[in-house]
């Protein structure tokens, strides 16, 4: 079953419209994979843990179903930032953490560099609209990796 939600859409340069989605389906990874990789390409510093196939191949061994949150946001048409994300629980909180997370030697988000700040504010403004989840654990991510602008300017 296909569980998604929409995020409001924020402002681009020159008026282009942007739009971010949470996929919750299992199948998300599979289904957006020629997108994602065309992202991953796009990122320099990014690595083998965000591609889609490690990611699609560990959650299919290790994810848990129905706790995929893949965050997508498009750009006309095209996917310029995305954060493969599983909601978890630790000492009873409700976690986001990355898929891959404890088996990954890195993790991070990605973010087409040409996308720009707007791209980073929408991927931050849907996980944060994401409901259900109280903290949010990105570990071992890179010096210099995307994830540390999605936290620039977080609420909270």
């Amino acid at each position: 079953m296909r569980t998604d939600h929409d995020v409001a859409s924020g402002e681009a340069p020159a008026g282009e419209r942007c739009g971010a989605t949470v996929r919750r389906d299992d199948a998300a990874l599979t289904d957006v994979a020629t997108d994602w990789d065309d992202l991953y390409r796009r990122c320099p510093h990014a690595t083998v843990f965000q591609s889609s196939s490690w990611l699609a191949s560990w959650w299919r061994e290790y994810g848990t179903p129905g706790a995929l949150r893949l965050v997508l946001v498009y750009r006309s048409g095209r996917l310029v930032a995305g954060a493969a994300l599983m909601l978890g629980r630790r000492a009873g909180v409700p976690v986001l953490r990355p898929v891959g997370a404890g088996i990954s030697d890195w993790s991070d988000v990605l973010v087409d560099p040409q996308a720009g700040a707007s791209a980073v504010a929408d991927l931050r403004a849907a996980v944060l609209g994401e409901p259900g989840w109280a903290a949010l654990d990105l570990p071992e991510v890179a010096a210099g990796g995307q994830a540390h602008r999605l936290l620039e300017g977080w609420a909270g």
